[in-house]
């Protein structure tokens, strides 16, 4: 039996109720930030034996390493926080995980109703404060009448199931809270809840019908071209074998996203952000598909955006277990409610001779196990055997510029880039802040030989806010793994207090690129053209990485050219589970250099696919 000693007779039972309901829920993280009025919910889940309790006492810090527990877990983290603007300040993390589609659980402490707009501290608006940025959003009865107890357990599990059922994502509660809010001293003992009211989660997985998956194989053989587009995934290992058997059947090119976490297969399309920008439009329309199928969420490369909107493919599948599904290329035809994995296992599987009532008659006309049509199966074929070649060979030739432009002797942070991913270790987590970092991994890309690296980023509203932070939650929820952090120094500055934390986690490792400002206005076309550029876009970072890293403790490294980064990089990565600190190293790059590297970069691809392409036609 749990027991708590209070001097308060049971006025807030159902509030301490809550963290047993979440125990037997199965959540484990909670994340609190210190407050008053929320003091009833930090008792609750500080003193109860079975859970984790971490303290963070920056909120917008706070949500965001919650955000990075529970993407490692694969559960919702518990985050509590008191009233007023703490609450608001949730908001960045609160919109990242719902358009990436992470759990949390968010309780917001607050003062009693009839208090809300009378001039009282630490009081706004609560309820429904995220709007559209959670699953949903509930509001507890400020009273502990028999009722209210009854409500609260029945929101709480609600809640919770909400927050993985139908998909996963953020749920908010707001609880109004009465004094008195603290224990007096005397010995008054309250219990936790044993005969509480648990409710179990609904089975929502989805199938296709037998009828379903015979119209889907007859489909799928139609379009002669056929492209995979990769979006944000967790590493699956059921989705990376069916993909590999598909592969084997059909050679179906395949194009991921470094977020995509299906780097370890081999003939998977990467570089595609790169080729895909510095090609002639008349090189870009040979590689038009019919049918386009995409999987995962956010996918991170702008070119291939662009290049299928543009050049249209007959019809476009979407593959998400969600009832929502975007229409990112403008042209969706298709949704399959149903994980990626389970799409092509059902695709994959042995043809059965079911009669289906067909919906489309360019589809239906053709019959592809009649023998009358074998030859021009075996001319759709052929002419995927030669799309497939065309993007084999872009990829290709991108791996070649790689190994012929690498190392630098100029110093930069896309070198910087592609030396650290040479070292990261096998079954690492590697974080990746946005802005320019992302996109510079995404053009190198990860290899078959980082087996078991899966790669993490903040891409659902694609901001520099909470990407340190979110890092210590993931470095905190993977205690036996090394997560390595990139990042540029505007967001290692901006969300320094990631590391103002009581359980800063020691396998965490953090690259800042370091060119004193937002770098990425000089690279794209717009802002670098524009007088304001350094006064108002780049804003030049004076901060030092050396006292930030030393404020907390951190084991500091730096480097200023590529002798020294190669240097350093052993020492860094080195990871001794008895160590008690992180490790920072900042890169110091110059920003002119940096966009003259990247330039330099994409010519050389340019050309050597411009050599290519003269060389077929």
């Amino acid at each position: 039996m749990l027991i708590l000693y209070f001097s308060i007779m049971n006025c807030h039972q159902h509030i301490y109720n809550i963290a047993e309901i979440c125990y037997q829920q199965g959540l484990q993280h909670v994340v609190l930030s210190p407050g008053s009025r929320c003091a009833p919910l930090v008792l609750a889940f500080a003193r109860h034996e079975h859970l984790y309790v971490r303290t963070v006492s920056d909120e917008r810090s706070a949500a965001f390493v919650a955000l990075g527990l529970a993407q490692q877990t694969k559960k919702a983290t518990v985050l509590v926080c008191t009233s007023g603007t703490a609450s608001y300040n949730y908001g960045p993390a609160v919109a990242e995980a719902y358009f990436q589609g992470i759990p949390l659980l968010i309780l917001t402490a607050d003062r009693p109703p009839e208090w809300v707009g009378q001039q009282d501290g630490q009081t706004i608006f609560q309820s429904n404060l995220y709007g559209a940025h959670v699953k949903a959003s509930y509001a507890l009865l400020a009273d502990n009448s028999e009722h209210a107890q009854w409500h609260c357990e029945r929101t709480i599990n609600t809640a919770i199931i909400e927050t993985s059922k139908p998909l996963t994502g953020p749920v908010h509660v707001n609880i109004p809270l009465r004094e008195p809010l603290y224990p007096s001293g005397s010995s008054a003992v309250v219990e936790y809840k044993q005969d509480i009211q648990i409710i179990s989660a609904p089975n929502t997985h989805k199938i296709l019908t037998a009828e379903e998956v015979s119209t889907l194989q007859h489909d799928w053989h139609h379009y002669p071209k056929k492209l995979i587009i990769c979006g944000q995934l967790n590493r699956s290992m059921r989705l990376l074998k069916y993909l590999e058997k598909l592969f084997g059947q059909e050679q179906v090119p395949i194009v991921a996203d470094v977020t995509s976490n299906l780097h370890e297969l081999p003939f998977i399309i990467k570089h595609h952000d790169l080729f895909m920008a510095v090609k002639q439009a008349e090189h870009l329309k040979g590689l038009q598909p019919d049918l386009v199928i995409s999987i995962g969420s956010n996918i991170l490369s702008k070119s291939i955006k662009l290049f299928l909107r543009k050049y249209q493919a007959k019809a476009h599948w979407h593959i998400e277990d969600a009832p929502v599904f975007p229409d990112v290329f403008q042209h969706i035809s298709k949704h399959y409610e149903v994980t990626p994995a389970y799409f092509f296992k059902v695709l994959l599987a042995p043809q059965k001779h079911t009669k289906v009532q067909k919906k489309e008659p360019s589809s239906a006309s053709i019959d592809f196990e009649s023998p009358i049509n074998q030859d021009l199966a075996s001319f759709n074929a052929q002419i995927l055997h030669n799309y497939t070649l065309q993007w084999k060979s872009a990829k290709k030739h991108v791996k070649e510029v790689n190994q012929s432009f690498f190392p630098q002797p100029s110093f930069s942070d896309l070198e910087a880039c592609y030396e650290v991913l040479n070292v990261l270790p096998e079954k690492s987590i590697l974080q990746i802040g946005n802005s320019m970092p992302v996109r510079y991994v995404n053009f190198l890309g990860l290899n078959d030989n980082h087996k078991h690296v899966e790669v993490f980023a903040n891409r659902g509203t694609s901001g520099i806010d909470g990407s340190m932070s979110t890092a210590v939650g993931a470095a905190n929820a993977s205690a036996n793994r090394l997560v390595v952090l990139i990042l540029g120094d505007m967001s290692f500055v901006y969300d320094q207090n990631g590391l103002w934390n009581n359980d800063l986690p020691s396998n965490l490792r953090i690259i800042v690129l370091n060119n004193q400002g937002g770098n990425i206005f000089r690279m794209i076309k717009g802002p670098n053209q524009l007088p304001e550029l350094e006064t108002y876009f780049e804003t030049e970072n004076k901060a030092s990485c050396a006292s930030i890293a030393a404020q907390h403790q951190c084991e500091f490294f730096q480097a200023h050219n590529n002798a020294e980064l190669q240097l350093q990089l052993p020492q860094f990565i080195a990871w001794d589970q008895q160590a008690k600190s992180p490790k920072i190293l900042e890169v110091v790059t110059d920003k002119m250099l940096n966009k003259i590297v990247l330039d330099d970069y994409k010519l050389q691809i340019k050309r050597k696919l411009g050599v290519d392409l003269q060389t077929i036609e």
